[in-house]
């Protein structure tokens, strides 16, 4: 949006944008092993790795960094 609209600059070309989509997606199964992960944490009281508090800081980043990859793929498709 920035790049578009204040440096009056084209839209991301589509490979660029088709990489940052597929970036979405590699995050989404991130996230998701991150879920089983605190799954089996929950469940068995125990796990080999990062504690609790270190997977929910590490959700946290995912999806900050989720949202404003969405947030620039979605302005880049409107502009």
């Amino acid at each position: 949006m920035v790049r578009s609209h204040l440096r009056q600059l084209s839209p991301l070309p589509k490979d660029e944008l088709a990489r940052l989509k597929r970036s979405l997606a590699e995050r989404g199964a991130i996230g998701r092993t991150f879920n089983q992960i605190a799954q089996v944490a929950t469940q068995s009281g125990k796990a080999a790795g990062p504690g609790r508090d270190d997977l929910r800081g590490m959700l946290k980043v995912g999806e900050g960094l989720r949202d404003h990859v969405k947030a620039l793929v979605t302005a880049n498709q409107i502009s």
